[in-house]
C-alpha cells in the first residue's frame, strides 16, 4: 500500500478548497509542483501569466512559466532574509500592476479567481522580492583584466564589427564599453551559478498532468 504522503495531502487539500465555492466562481485548479514544502498550483501559473509576466517572458509555455515560478520561489526565499516589503513598496508594486496590465483587467481577473487585495499582496510581494534581489546583485564587484579586455576585442569585437560591416574602432577607444560588456557577462553567469545552487539544494516535484490543463490553452489570455 502507497503511503499517504504530505503531496498526497495537498492534493486532497486543494479538491476541498475548489469544490467548496471557495472562490468567485468554479476555477480548475491542481497541485503543479512543490519546491521542498512549498506548493505551486494551476492557478499560480494562470496569476502569474496573465498578471505579472509577459509573453515574451515564457511564450505561454508552461512548462517555462512553472521554471519561472520555481526560480522566483528560491530566490525570494533568500530575498526574505536580507529585505523588507512595506506598506510603501506595497502601494508602488500594486501601481506599477495596475499601469502594466490596467486597472480594469487586473479587477477583472481578481474576480474571475475569487482573489482579494490581500491574495493579490502575496504575488506582488514574491515578485517585489524577486526583482530587488537580482537588482542588487547586478550591482555586485566583479574583476576585469586586460588580458581579458583583449581577448574579447579579438575574438568578438572585430567579429561582430565584420559581420555587421560597420568601422573597427581601435581598442583604446572602445576599452569602457569592453569592460562594461564583459563585467555583465560574469554578473551574468554568476546569478546563473547561485540559482543554480538554490535548484540543486532544493527538493523539487512536479505534477506534468496539472500542466497539461494549462497547455490546452493555446493562446495568451486577452
Amino acid at each position: 500500500m502507497k503511503k499517504f504522503t504530505w503531496f498526497h495531502f495537498i492534493l486532497l487539500l486543494l479538491l476541498l478548497l475548489t469544490g467548496s465555492g471557495f472562490s468567485a466562481q468554479k476555477v480548475v485548479d491542481c497541485l503543479a509542483a512543490t519546491v521542498d514544502r512549498e506548493i505551486i498550483t494551476l492557478l499560480d501559473l494562470k496569476i502569474y501569466r496573465e498578471l505579472f509576466f509577459l509573453p515574451e517572458e515564457v511564450a505561454a509555455d508552461p512548462e517555462k512559466i512553472l521554471a519561472k515560478i520555481i526560480e522566483m520561489k528560491l530566490v525570494v526565499r533568500e530575498a526574505r532574509k536580507e529585505l523588507s516589503f512595506g506598506h510603501e513598496e506595497m502601494i508602488r508594486a500594486l501601481d506599477g500592476l495596475f499601469k502594466l496590465k490596467g486597472e480594469e483587467k487586473v479587477r477583472a481577473r481578481m474576480e474571475t479567481y475569487g482573489l482579494t487585495l490581500k491574495d493579490l499582496e502575496i504575488y506582488l510581494q514574491e515578485k517585489w522580492f524577486y526583482e530587488e534581489m537580482l537588482a542588487r546583485r547586478q550591482t555586485q564587484q566583479v574583476n576585469v583584466t586586460l588580458k581579458e579586455i583583449e581577448n574579447y576585442y579579438l575574438e568578438r569585437y572585430l567579429a561582430e564589427k565584420k559581420a555587421a560591416r560597420e568601422e573597427v574602432r581601435p581598442l583604446v577607444e572602445v576599452i569602457a564599453e569592453i569592460e562594461r560588456r564583459i563585467r555583465q557577462d560574469k554578473i551574468k553567469e554568476q546569478i546563473a551559478l547561485w540559482i543554480k545552487g538554490l535548484k540543486d539544494r532544493a527538493i523539487i516535484k512536479i505534477n506534468q498532468d496539472c500542466l497539461k490543463l494549462l497547455e490546452r490553452e493555446a493562446r495568451w489570455p486577452e
